[in-house]
Order: structure tokens, then sequence, then C-alpha cells
């Protein structure tokens, strides 16, 4: 059981456990698999995953789980990798770091 900060259960502080909030996920599609990527992206849905995209070109599917769902979802058939999506945010074109 997750303890909070405070050493009570989560619940019992009236907010979700951390493993139950939602990240965004990028899931690599094996190459095996990329032909059926949208069959993927449906399992993915039904265990637990918001399915955003389904990029068959690159052969990866994006979306939301709950941190305690992200280690089934990586015994999938079909998954290669299960990463958590980072945001990259570049300096404007004007600005003295380039």
């Amino acid at each position: 059981m997750l303890l909070g900060p405070m050493g009570y259960p989560w619940a019992q502080m009236g907010v979700a456990s951390p493993a139950d909030e939602p990240v965004s996920v990028v899931v690599s599609v094996s190459d095996e698999q990329v032909e059926r990527i949208e069959g993927l992206a449906e399992r993915l849905s039904a265990s637990g995953m918001r399915v955003t995209n389904v990029l068959k070109g690159v052969g990866t599917v994006t979306g939301e789980i709950s941190r305690s769902k992200i280690a089934d979802i990586k015994r999938l058939d079909g998954v290669s990798s299960v990463e958590l999506e980072r945001i990259v945010q570049l300096p404007p074109p004007d600005s003295p770091v380039q």
C-alpha cells in the first residue's frame, strides 16, 4: 500500500495515489506488429490506456495510462517498449542560446 506524506493511505487523505495518476506514454511497436498497429491500439485501450495517436509510419502509439498499469501494457504481444513521454521545448530563434 502506498502511503501519503503524512503516513496515511492516499485514499484516506481524499486524493488519488500517485500510482493511479495518469501519465503520458509512448508505446513502441515491434517491427513484426507494425502492420497490425490498429489492433494493438485496441488492446492497449482495453488495458486502460487512453489512446491519443496511432503513428503507423514510425511504429508508435501515444496516450495516457495510470502508472500502476504500465507493467500490464509492457507485457502485451507486439509492445517493444513503453516510455514516459518527454516534452522538449526549444528556445525561440532570436534567443542567445542556440
